[in-house]
């Protein structure tokens, strides 16, 4: 009998610690999911536009492995290539999609490059980042490859100052941390690590999530990305 009951007080403290882990994860991952669009509702905007940028080496021929990209993304939009002695690149661009697959020749491997920018009204990235991912599950890629994605969304044409406040503010209440924000000539831009992403170093610390927030003559707009935006804005 004592058998028995050391094995179900096992089993109870191990359901259980299972349970928390499972809770545990299930909330990173909606955390993940959750703060682009709670930064995004904190100042009233309106998604107009997602991106993702990846890259990794390989050693088959670099033109051959964008074909084989582009063919398993089903990209039905107009192409155009570019084919020179360490450079090809399949460009594309149309109402709703733009962008390019490229591979360079670099010490006798090939970096392959995926820039790809959607036209659309939600946070689609995790999707979209699924589609690359299968495009390029039968690639056998040199380095596991880092994904750059970022949000862009519409604002108001208000005091940027405060926009840039209540974001902040948001991110202390999520408890993130080495919050680094500075003015820019049209807007601010502000990075910080979240522990939810990908890291890269930047001024001997580490980050993972970057927004900018910037007026142009076409409007007022906040960009978020991660780890870094790497479009200009």
């Amino acid at each position: 009998m004592k058998k028995i009951n050391k094995f179900i007080g096992i089993f109870l403290i191990t359901s259980i610690s299972c349970v928390f882990l499972l809770e545990n994860c299930f909330y990173h991952s909606n955390a993940n999911e959750n703060l682009f669009n709670e930064i995004i509702e904190s100042v009233d905007g309106k998604i107009i536009e997602n991106g993702i940028t990846t890259s990794f080496y390989v050693k088959n021929n670099g033109g051959d492995v964008c074909r084989d990209i582009k063919r398993n993304l089903g990209l039905n939009v107009k192409t155009e290539e570019l084919n020179e002695t360490n450079l090809y690149s399949i460009e594309f661009k149309d109402n709703k999609i733009s962008g390019y697959i490229q591979s360079s020749k670099d010490q006798g491997k090939y970096l392959i490059t995926l820039n790809l920018c959607f036209s659309c009204e939600k946070n689609q990235l995790e999707n979209f980042k699924n589609k690359i991912e299968k495009s390029i599950s039968n690639i056998n890629l040199q380095k596991n490859n880092k994904y750059f994605c970022y949000v862009k969304a519409k604002i108001d044409n208000e005091d940027l100052n405060t926009y840039n406040d209540k974001i902040i503010n948001l991110l202390k209440k999520k408890h993130v941390n080495n919050i680094q924000s500075v003015k820019i000539n049209n807007g601010y831009n502000t990075v910080c690590y979240t522990g939810r992403y990908d890291v890269i170093k930047v001024n001997r610390g580490i980050v993972d999530f970057n927004y900018a927030i910037c007026r142009y003559e076409s409007g007022s707009y906040v960009i978020i990305g991660t780890p870094q935006i790497i479009m200009n804005y």
